[in-house]
């Protein structure tokens, strides 16, 4: 972007003005920092200046510092970003206002626009599980991103431009997260293949043997060995957590919200459910006695027994909520309310074994 000129002349102002390297050192450098970003330093031998550098994790926390404040359209004349929720713009804009640098202020707001809707596509973009509607967003601001950079600085489109107009939108349809295709994507393939491959070989890749164990000698190697050989977890097991991780993984965004939920403290225990539960269904049982009893004048000599038939189906419907619960986590007034309950069942000689523990409690 044409925002290039300026930052360049910042940092050549770097080498040469005192002032300028103060206030880059002491107001833009931490913010730059705390969202894991290079900061701009000055090699003091050759008077070289480092721009600022990002590996993966410094981008996409950048992409969204700069998405969060700039959906929310925060006001930014006279300097207004200085009380930005982005720290990336509040750093640049507070550089400026030490440096009384209008001009560039000036030519910083040009570029929001721009970054508004790209910072948009590419947050969408590297999300791994992006709903429906949100790849249909992305090429939407993609083409936006585009059509404003060239309103503002015509012919000025670089293949950068053109890859995000044409196959960014495409790459993110076909595979679903742009982290699929990063260097990031790749290794986490390479990983699934591995533990594939381990189903395949007894699980015998485990990993080399470390060094200082081959210095020990032979004994040392055959005791590592045999260790490793007795924590190998066996391949039901190796099946059983793949499964409970892939569940928790489909879950995530459910889990998450039952999370969240119980930190703001709006869920209900056990006992409150069961309360509300049983209201409901002496509510619903008050129904059917009064629907049955609607009917009565038509006819008059099957009444009771349409009443118990209908009880009987509204029982036989909700009865997969009256289970016996065993979660560790039941309250424990609950829990010890069932297990005083199970020891009378095994008294009685009820075989709870074998699931019977519902009907005898229901008998």
């Amino acid at each position: 972007m044409r925002a290039r000129t300026r930052s360049q002349t910042l940092l050549e102002n770097f080498t040469t003005d005192a002032e300028t390297e103060k206030a880059v050192q002491s107001i833009l450098n931490p913010r730059l920092d705390a969202l894991g970003i290079g900061i701009i330093r000055k090699n003091k031998d050759t008077d070289k200046v480092y721009e600022a550098s990002m590996d993966g994790t410094a981008v996409e926390a950048w992409i969204t510092d700069l998405d969060d404040a700039l959906q929310a359209d925060e006001p930014y004349a006279n300097f207004g970003l200085i009380t930005s929720r982005s720290q990336f713009l509040k750093g640049v804009a507070l550089t400026f206002k030490e440096l009384n640098a209008e001009s560039d202020y000036a030519n910083l707001v040009r570029t929001l626009p721009v970054l508004k809707h790209w910072a948009r596509a590419m947050r969408i973009s590297m999300t791994s599980k992006p709903k429906i509607h949100e790849y249909a967003e992305a090429q939407r601001e993609l083409a936006l991103f585009f059509a404003e950079k060239m309103l503002h600085w015509p012919k000025s489109n670089t293949w950068y431009d053109n890859e995000c107009l044409y196959n960014v939108g495409f790459l993110l349809e076909k595979w679903g997260s742009l982290r699929l295709v990063s260097q990031e994507g790749m290794e986490a393939w390479q990983k699934k293949l591995n533990e594939v491959l381990r189903m395949g070989n007894g699980f015998a890749n485990a990993g080399a043997i470390p060094q200082d164990v081959r210095e020990l000698g032979q004994a040392a190697i055959d005791e590592y060995m045999t260790k490793r050989a007795n924590d190998k977890p066996s391949n039901a097991q190796w099946v059983y957590d793949q499964g409970l991780l892939q569940q928790h993984a489909y879950m995530s965004g459910t889990l998450s919200a039952a999370d969240q939920l119980r930190k703001e403290r709006k869920t209900l225990t056990w006992v409150e459910f069961t309360t509300y539960w049983l209201r409901f269904m002496v509510a619903a049982r008050m129904r059917c006695v009064c629907l049955v009893r609607a009917r009565w004048r038509t006819n008059q000599a099957n009444y009771r027994s349409q009443i118990a038939n209908l009880l009987k189906d509204h029982r036989e419907y909700y009865e997969s909520v009256d289970m016996y619960l065993s979660a560790p986590d039941l309250d424990p007034v609950e829990k010890a309310r069932q297990q005083r309950m199970l020891r009378r069942m095994r008294f009685k000689g009820v075989d709870i074994s074998k699931g019977d523990a519902c009907k005898a409690r229901k008998s």
